[in-house]
């Protein structure tokens, strides 16, 4: 409950303030909870609104015994979360024109693009997310976005493994 109370957003608000972001105890944040069953800890990360003109990320972990275990605060401006964001789904786009027979199987390079364009704008910016859907040629976003290495995955579908993607980062994130 602390942590999600105003004591939990101080020391994001105080991760702001050396960036030139003044704010008050109303802090424009997004919460993310999560619980791990075996043990029971709690995992909060909080992390910047679409709307606002950077990014950051800070997470908390609440463990049984009441203690709490946090990552370093990651902040990030507008312009880099831009750029990665763009050449994130530029790196997709390629991959999926490189393995796709364009034409042949009726997908068009507009097509790839559009379903680069689709998954990066489901990561929200999330730029350790972002990383591991281009990292080793971008392997996990065209497992993501399609099936049978040849058909696009649902819009439903793509939601749900990104989902899982972002949950296996957030864990990443918790153990470092």
């Amino acid at each position: 409950m602390l942590m999600l109370s105003q004591s939990g957003a101080s020391v994001l608000r105080g991760g702001l303030r050396p960036y030139g972001i003044q704010s008050d105890e109303h802090a424009a944040v997004d919460y993310t909870i999560t619980r791990n069953d075996t043990p029971g800890d709690v995992h909060i990360r909080f992390s910047s609104k679409k709307e606002l003109p950077f990014a950051f990320e800070w997470t908390a972990t609440v463990k049984v015994d009441g203690s709490v275990a946090t990552t370093p605060f990651k902040f990030t401006d507008e312009a880099t979360v831009a750029a990665k964001t763009a050449a994130a789904t530029t790196a997709i786009k390629n991959k999926l024109i490189d393995c796709m027979e364009i034409g042949e199987r009726g997908v068009s390079e507009e097509d790839c693009a559009a379903a680069a364009r689709k998954l990066v704008q489901l990561a929200k910016g999330d730029l350790s997310l972002l990383r591991l859907l281009t990292e080793n040629h971008c392997e996990a976003a065209r497992h993501i976005l399609m099936e049978d290495g040849f058909h696009f995955r649902t819009d439903d579908e793509i939601s749900r493994r990104l989902e899982a993607l972002r949950d296996n980062v957030n864990e990443l994130r918790m153990a470092t």
